[in-house]
């Protein structure tokens, strides 16, 4: 738990205005992965990408839609499709997400 700073004096003792709770963040290493695949850091994006679906049982739109596009840079057309199609399924008013797909076929 992390503990927000006191709302009175130091030489007063009184409970903190309120405790931010330690919540699983789902998209917790999209700025690591950002960061390989901007650096062109393929491998190390893949492994990144890899431990973020792990860890939100393939729920990560970003991973996906990384890896996707990873994917079409290696001509694997049909799996980055399928991608494509998978982040369409969880953000369906995402218009990007719809480009990719039609950018796929």
């Amino acid at each position: 738990m992390v503990q927000v700073e006191k709302h009175c004096s130091k030489d007063l003792s009184c409970p903190p205005l309120f405790t931010v709770p330690d919540l699983p963040i789902l998209e917790k290493r999209n700025w690591l992965i950002h960061l390989y695949y901007v650096r062109k850091d393929y491998d190390a994006c893949k492994i990144a990408i890899k431990e973020q679906l792990q860890e939100t049982q393939g729920m990560c739109e970003y991973a996906v839609y990384v890896q996707a596009l990873i994917f079409r840079l290696e001509g694997k057309i049909h799996e980055s499709l399928e991608l494509f199609q998978t982040c369409a399924i969880l953000r369906p008013r995402c218009a990007d997400n719809l480009k990719q797909v039609a950018r796929s076929l």
